[in-house]
């Protein structure tokens, strides 16, 4: 016996009731960080994600990451302090398609080869995820990337509330009587 739309009926169709198809579209997702190595290296970088699925499960990405590699900031002919900060930047756009910060959050290998304008490809799955710009060189690179969404902190400041709420509540013994306030999950994600 099948189950309509996987028991899912937010993130799946099923106009027949046949079969569930995917409904979801994919995050837009950016960022922009620091990114170098010469046979040992970092990256780091700090991110835009947006969920037209959920925008509560929308926000902010941090990625952390060692390598190995050769890989320089593109030089940029500007003053002092603007070259500075246009040559420590990286930037990358994701085309992997994921379609929930949960797609993207964890650990990654990932390789990087630029002249300036270059590829970022998953090692995991043998796909190209992305482009990337500002440096010269390439590398691989381990790298941890979380999400911060505008549900989970939402999610934390009502069911902080909500706890405290709760267990005022249940000691004064009014739980009784009007019940507990229910928390709330706003990103879909646990």
């Amino acid at each position: 016996m099948r189950s309509y739309c996987r028991n899912d009926s937010v993130n799946h169709v099923d106009l027949w009731g046949l079969e569930a198809g995917d409904n979801r579209k994919s995050l837009f997702k950016t960022s922009l960080g620091v990114r170098g190595a010469l046979i040992i290296g970092g990256a780091a970088s700090i991110g835009i994600v947006v969920n037209p699925n959920n925008l509560w499960d929308s926000g902010i990405t941090v990625s952390l990451g060692i390598g190995t590699g050769f890989e320089v900031a593109l030089v940029t002919p500007l003053n002092d302090s603007a070259a500075t900060i246009i040559d420590l930047a990286s930037s990358s756009a994701d085309f992997s398609n994921p379609s929930s910060t949960a797609d993207i959050e964890g650990v990654t290998n990932t390789a990087y080869a630029s002249a300036g304008i270059g590829i970022a490809s998953d090692l995991d799955t043998q796909t190209i995820t992305g482009i990337t710009t500002g440096s010269v060189g390439g590398g691989v690179y381990k790298e941890v990337t979380i999400a911060i969404t505008v549900g989970e902190i939402t999610e934390s400041i009502y069911n902080t509330g909500a706890a405290v709420i709760n267990g005022i509540l249940n000691f004064s013994g009014m739980s009784r009587l009007i019940g507990n306030i229910e928390y709330k999950e706003l990103d879909g994600i646990r």
